[in-house]
């Protein structure tokens, strides 16, 4: 009888195949976790800024009797609102803007934006406060968000 196995035969055995398999696993539960947490962390970068910009408007309108978006006549800049550009830092992760209904509301949107070369999968996603200060939008790890990144459901007809 000849002998199935011959002694130059290469490849993988299965159970080199399932231990290599099982690796990956393990290194995939492990990465994937921290990256969300990492998003997460810059959700809260967001959630601060979307907080100071609202009380800039409360301010504002204390003093001038309405709010005042970035789209209006009475904005220069963010020392309208007495604060500094939140966007403006180069550790950023989100880009701001304020946006007035009447002379009773507004509403902040915070976009994330790819400021990563090698791409971002969360880029485009938005977080929104309105005057009351509640939060609304699409951003992963968010209060109350549960809208998967790009869904376009985030602040569309909310603000």
């Amino acid at each position: 009888m000849k002998n199935l196995i011959s002694a130059n035969q290469k490849g993988f055995t299965l159970v080199e195949l399932l231990i290599t398999i099982a690796i990956v696993g393990i290194l995939a539960a492990i990465i994937v976790p921290r990256f969300l947490q990492g998003e997460a962390a810059r959700a809260s970068e967001a959630l601060s800024q979307l907080a100071a910009i609202r009380l800039g408007e409360e301010d504002y309108r204390t003093n001038n009797g309405i709010y005042c978006g970035t789209d209006d006549a009475c904005w220069t800049d963010w020392s309208t609102i007495t604060m500094d550009n939140p966007g403006s830092s180069p550790e950023r992760f989100f880009d701001y803007d304020v946006t007035t209904n009447d002379v009773d509301s507004f509403c902040i949107v915070a976009t994330r934006g790819d400021f990563n070369p090698s791409g971002n999968a969360f880029a485009g996603t938005t977080i929104c406060m309105d005057n009351f200060g509640s939060y609304f939008g699409d951003h992963p790890k968010g209060p109350g968000f549960g809208h998967s990144p790009g869904s376009g459901t985030g602040c569309e007809g909310v603000c």
